[in-house]
C-alpha cells in the first residue's frame, strides 16, 4: 500500500484537504509561482575551499597514479631501450673515477648495499600521501592502518637479506684454476 509523503511546505495551502491542493504540496512536486527563489535552491552545503597543501597532495598523487597506471608493454619498451642505449655508452665511453666510484663512499654502503634506503625514499612518500587521501586526514587511522605496511616490509626485506648472506657465506666458496675463478 502506497502512503503519500509529507510535504515540503505544509503551510501554503488554505485548502489543504481538497484533492487539488494536496498535489501541489508534495514532494516530488516543482513548486508554484508562489515560491521564492531562495526556497527552490538546494540545502546542501559547499565543500570547504580547497587549501594549496591539497591543491599539491593532489597533483602529486595524481602524478604517481600516473607512473604506476602507465602502459605495461611501454614501461618495458621504454625500460628495455633505455638498458640498450646506456649499456652501448658504458662500453665505449669511460666513466671517470670520482667519490661515486669508489666502494666505501656513503650511498654505496648506505643506499646500493642496503637497497631498502632507496626504496623507502620513494614509496615512504606515495604511501603517506595516498594514506592521507584514502584515510580523508585521519592520522589514526592511517598510522593504525597503513604504517604498519613499511615496518613489515621493511623487517621482511632485513630479515631475507641477511638469510642470503648467511647461506652464501655457509655454502659459496671461489676457487681459482688456470685464471678462471670458479664459483662453487
Amino acid at each position: 500500500m502506497a502512503t503519500k509523503r509529507r510535504p515540503l511546505r505544509p503551510n501554503l495551502g488554505a485548502n489543504a484537504g481538497s484533492p487539488s491542493s494536496s498535489g501541489s504540496n508534495m514532494n516530488f512536486r516543482p513548486g508554484g509561482p508562489d515560491i521564492t527563489r531562495s526556497e527552490a535552491r538546494g540545502t546542501r552545503p559547499t565543500a570547504a575551499p580547497t587549501s594549496i597543501r591539497e591543491i599539491l597532495v593532489m597533483g602529486v598523487i595524481h602524478l604517481c597514479k600516473k607512473t604506476i597506471f602507465f602502459n605495461t608493454d611501454l614501461k618495458v619498451a621504454l625500460y628495455l631501450g633505455s638498458l640498450f642505449v646506456i649499456s652501448v655508452i658504458g662500453d665505449f665511453v669511460p666513466f671517470p673515477k670520482t667519490y661515486f666510484a669508489r666502494s666505501d663512499n656513503l650511498f654505496n654502503q648506505y643506499f646500493v648495499k642496503i637497497g631498502w634506503g632507496w626504496t623507502l625514499l620513494f614509496v615512504v612518500p606515495f604511501l603517506v600521501l595516498s594514506a592521507y587521501t584514502i584515510t580523508c586526514g585521519d592520522h589514526k587511522r592511517m598510522l593504525r592502518h597503513h604504517f604498519p605496511r613499511i615496518v613489515i616490509a621493511t623487517f621482511f626485506w632485513f630479515f631475507w637479506t641477511k638469510m642470503f648472506n648467511v647461506v652464501e657465506n655457509s655454502y659459496g666458496r671461489c676457487t681459482t684454476k688456470g685464471g678462471y675463478t670458479i664459483i662453487t
